[in-house]
């Protein structure tokens, strides 16, 4: 920040100070929201007057100091290395003090903060306020008045005297902005986005500033045509800087929206925060550019907040605003889908996050039943909770020193792929070299599906000539097209053969285990676990122990796909004793999403709870192993009879899958899972619509018969099972046999019935249209032009529609029909 910043403000400092100069005492009130520059301003003021030989004075005021008896007077005669003196208490006496040690120059008195001051200081100042006439002394303070409660009272029986000066540091102006970005930035900025950058912030000083660090990281002193301003590091790093200097009361209400996830309701966000009236709070906040009239600013603004909560904190809220949902009357579709949100945060992909005092995993989201099953439900489950001084960083071989350098979250993994195009580029397109590297961009991509459909766009021209040429491509190459559902077969195929042409050895490890992972995919089940068992074997041999215990990982999950539970346990409690879970990194959902599916479905609750306690590395929920986690724990909700955080948990699993284009195979698990969960809640309607949805249309049923067929045959398997330990043995048998069987299905007991078409068949042709445009919002008139009727006609229609199908009004035939 520089002074052009709230230039206007500066030059009424200076002025000041130069009547004090001049004998003429002044007092000066810098007032603006929190984080608006006022320190910054008084920072330059004390730098420039103890530059040209000022006697200055210098006191900070803290909301953890009230009780400090005095505490502005002792900091300002501290600074000066002197004790305040109980005849300085009085301000008459500290202001002929002053004189004297002032001599020829001025006394510049700053006090930042003073509403924290304790009663006995905030006296003082104002004592001292009103003895300042004629004298060569100017006392500036910043304080912060909100903008609906009006001054406080230090600030009421002065504003009407002569020396006293306010400067409001309202939002700075488009005009403004530009000579910040020059002054403090080199950046020459146009009108269009300056007041962009304006709107954004709400003319916020440190965010404004923020955001230009940003756009100067980004795209250097060149500012391209058409962009929006996007919050990076500086930014989210800015908005916790703003949040930390608010006071606590404002920080309450700023997290409930934060989980609230919005400002529609504002009594929600005042219970959420506690019962304190919130107006006052989110008036702070729209001032200090955190919030406007829905919600937080910027998407970035609302993850930095959500992100900086502790676990415990965020679980807490959470639990607060289902209370809260529930009885309003929001569907379980509504609850889930905020749950899923609210949960795990969508991955910032920038060059590095920010470094709050405290970071949230993104995975620990505890309901009202689970915590009381827990107890504290703080006590070592919920990671990463507490300030940032106990975070680790989690990636392969913390106690040891990995083989190569993977990638510890998704930012960093979008670095390592931009950096390997980089040396793939230094290269001639035929060296050796070439399918090594983009063999580790495929390992990245398949870790980190957001990124694959890019890395798969890279390799796609010389892929052939990679797979022929190098078996560890190969390997890694048949994942990532299996993971994308493409060419299944020869993919499959490459894996076998690279299988059988790799050598067991540390840097070909991962290699191997894609190409396993390629077998299970594809429900290659025996091959899959002969040749886990042989490079495991070689694994131990060598004293490899981190390729052993991620082979036993990738055998436990086979071992579950092929119906043996209790050997999946063992074969992943063994992978998890090998390594702590800082060596694990994201793949630690590997054991852990067996076990959690293995102990839910032998019905060992003690059992999974404790390995839903386990410590998890925040970004695999940005990977494919995060799946497998969200659709076990998916599983342990629904047996312990959270059926809201299921659906939430088998929702968030489905929407990242669309979004990272996985394969509709691996898809219908999470849509079983789904409508498992509708059924637990008894809303079959959707069950229904979700199992119709999940299994495919053949080209040669046109009439759908063998469908339906299907449907009601998975219904009725789902129905028996949905909230038991059997629902995981259930949803693998469907998915094996009946959504790829094509002979006919053994006659179910439930028959599933249109009821939307039940309802219309009891009414005639005319009734029937005019029933559905009604439904549909139509006014009578409006109907009465579609269908060429009289009004009158219309409401006889309507009459008879109503009576058929036992409804009152519009608002109850809209359901009736669906």
């Amino acid at each position: 920040m520089s002074a052009a910043v709230h230039l206007s403000g500066y030059r009424q400092l200076v002025s000041a100070l130069t009547r004090a100069r001049d004998g003429a005492g002044q007092v000066v009130l810098l007032d603006g929201p929190t984080a608006g520059g006022k320190t910054y301003l008084l920072d330059l003021l004390v730098q420039l007057a103890r530059d040209e030989g000022d006697l200055v004075l210098t006191a900070v005021c803290s909301k953890f100091d009230r009780t400090d008896h005095l505490a502005v007077p002792r900091q300002l005669f501290g600074s000066l290395g002197q004790a305040v003196e109980p005849a300085l208490s009085d301000a008459g006496t500290l202001v002929g003090r002053l004189s004297a040690l002032a001599g020829t120059s001025a006394v510049v008195v700053a006090v930042d903060d003073l509403r924290h001051a304790d009663p006995a200081s905030q006296r003082f100042v104002k004592q001292l306020a009103a003895s300042l006439a004629g004298q060569p002394i100017l006392l500036v303070c910043a304080d912060r008045t909100r903008p609906a409660a009006g001054f406080p009272g230090i600030w009421a029986d002065l504003l009407d005297q002569a020396h006293l000066r306010r400067i409001d540091l309202g939002p700075l102006t488009s005009c403004e902005v530009v000579r910040t970005a020059w002054h403090g930035h080199g950046l020459t900025l146009g009108e269009a986005f300056a007041q962009r950058l304006a709107a954004v912030t709400n003319g916020s000083a440190p965010l404004v500033n923020a955001l230009l660090a940003d756009h100067l990281a980004r795209y250097g002193r060149r500012v391209p045509d058409g962009v929006d301003p996007v919050g990076g590091r500086a930014y989210r790093q800015a908005v916790l800087d703003c949040l930390h200097a608010l006071d606590p009361e404002d920080r309450d209400i700023a997290e409930a929206v934060a989980v609230i996830g919005s400002l529609g309701a504002v009594d929600m966000v005042s219970q959420v925060a506690g019962g304190q009236p919130a107006e006052g709070a989110i008036a702070e906040l729209t001032a200090c550019g955190l919030l406007d009239a829905t919600g937080f600013r910027t998407r970035a603004a609302h993850e930095a907040v959500l992100h900086n909560m502790s676990a415990s904190r965020r679980a807490s809220l959470s639990r607060l605003v289902v209370e809260l949902l529930v009885p309003a009357g929001a569907s379980p579709d509504d609850v889930a889908s905020w749950l899923a949100a609210v949960e795990n945060l969508d991955p910032i992909s920038e060059a590095a996050p920010p470094q709050p005092q405290r970071r949230v995993s993104a995975s620990r989201f505890v309901p009202v039943r689970v915590l009381q099953m827990l107890g504290d439900g703080s006590a070592g489950n919920l990671d990463f909770a507490g300030d940032g001084r106990s975070r680790r960083h989690w990636h392969v071989g913390a106690g040891e020193q990995p083989r190569t350098a993977e990638p510890r979250s998704l930012w960093h993994a979008t670095e390592t792929v931009a950096a390997l195009e980089q040396e793939i580029a230094g290269l001639p397109p035929g060296a050796f070299t070439v399918a090594d590297l983009r063999a580790r961009q495929l390992i990245i991509g398949c870790d980190y599906p957001s990124l694959l459909p890019s890395v798969l766009a890279r390799v796609k021209v010389d892929s052939r000539r990679l797979t022929e040429q190098s078996p560890r491509f190969a390997a890694v190459h048949s994942l990532s097209r299996v993971l994308g559902g493409h060419d299944t077969q020869p993919a499959l195929a490459d894996a076998h053969a690279a299988l059988t042409a790799l050598e067991r050895g540390r840097e070909n490890s991962r290699a191997v285990v894609s190409a396993l992972a390629t077998l299970l995919h594809e429900n290659q089940f025996a091959p899959a676990a002969a040749w886990c068992e042989r490079f495991a074997s070689i694994a131990r041999a060598e004293g490899d122990v981190a390729a052993v215990a991620e082979l036993l990982a990738l055998q436990a999950q086979i071992t579950m796909r092929g119906g043996d539970t209790a050997k999946a346990i063992a074969q992943a409690e063994h992978a998890l004793e090998l390594m702590a879970p800082e060596q694990w990194g994201i793949r630690l959902g590997m054991p852990l999403s067996t076990l959690l599916l293995g102990t839910t479905a032998v019905g060992d609750h003690e059992a999974g709870v404790r390995y839903f306690r386990h410590r998890l590395p925040e970004p695999m929920f940005d990977s494919r192993y995060g799946l497998h986690y969200l659709y076990a724990r998916g599983h342990f909700y629904l047996a312990a009879g959270e059926h809201l955080f299921a659906l939430a948990d088998y929702l968030r699993c489905g929407r990242l899958m669309t979004l990272w284009r996985v394969d509709s195979q691996e898809l219908a698990r999470w849509q079983l899972g789904v409508a498992a969960a509708y059924m637990a809640m008894n809303d079959y309607d959707k069950a229904v619509s979700t199992i119709a949805e999940a299994l495919p249309r053949r080209s040669d049923d046109p009439l759908d018969a063998e469908h339906a067929r299907k449907c009601e045959s998975i219904f009725e398997s789902l129905l028996t099972s949905a909230g038991t330990p059997g629902l995981l043995s259930t949803i693998e048998h469907l998915c094996r046999n009946v959504f790829t069987r094509t002979e006919t299905e053994p006659v179910a007991k439930y028959k599933i019935v249109d009821r939307y078409a039940d309802c219309l068949d009891r009414l005639t042709l005319a009734e029937r249209q005019v029933a559905v445009l009604a439904a549909k919002g139509s006014t009578n008139r409006a109907i009465a032009r579609e269908l060429s009727i009289t009004v009158s006609t219309v409401e006889q229609h309507l009459t008879r529609a109503y009576r058929k199908l036992q409804v009152v009004g519009r608002n109850e035939l809209r359901v009736r029909l669906g």
